[in-house]
């Protein structure tokens, strides 16, 4: 047996109980990707946070029928991705001003280590994703 679906009656529907429900599995992604972001809910530990990363991770609905969770900083990909080994150098500035320790350090470069991956939003998306396919 076959069922067609027409545009308008999917639209409709998105725009009624079922766009509130996709809000809901995307707020949920949201907040799982925030918890994996490395932001510490129970002490509010933000030492080991990335600059307030949390408070730039949302989601919105797009047109047609897309929802999109995003981290909106500057860093967010780095983060998410991990960098390499690399070489920071003071540009706008002739020094480079930063705390290790609770001790101020002013260089004019540094040399970074890189970074490991946190692919919080991928591993918050396919948790909710597989979650919800077993509920189904």
């Amino acid at each position: 047996m076959t069922f067609f679906v027409s545009e308008q009656a999917m639209v409709r529907f998105l725009h009624g109980p079922g766009g509130a429900f996709f809000d809901k599995v995307a707020l949920e992604v949201r907040q799982l990707a925030i918890r994996k972001s490395g932001f510490d809910h129970l002490t509010h530990d933000y030492e080991r946070f990335p600059h307030h990363l949390v408070e730039r991770i949302d989601f919105r609905r797009e047109q047609g029928p897309a929802w999109v969770v995003f981290a909106d900083q500057a860093y967010a990909l780095a983060h998410h991705e991990g960098t390499r080994a690399h070489v920071i150098f003071a540009r706008r500035k002739r020094a480079l001003a930063f705390q290790v320790g609770g001790r101020w350090v002013v260089v004019r470069v540094v040399h970074h280590p890189g970074t490991r991956p946190n692919p919080y939003l991928r591993e918050a998306l396919e948790h909710v994703a597989a979650r919800r396919l077993r509920a189904a």
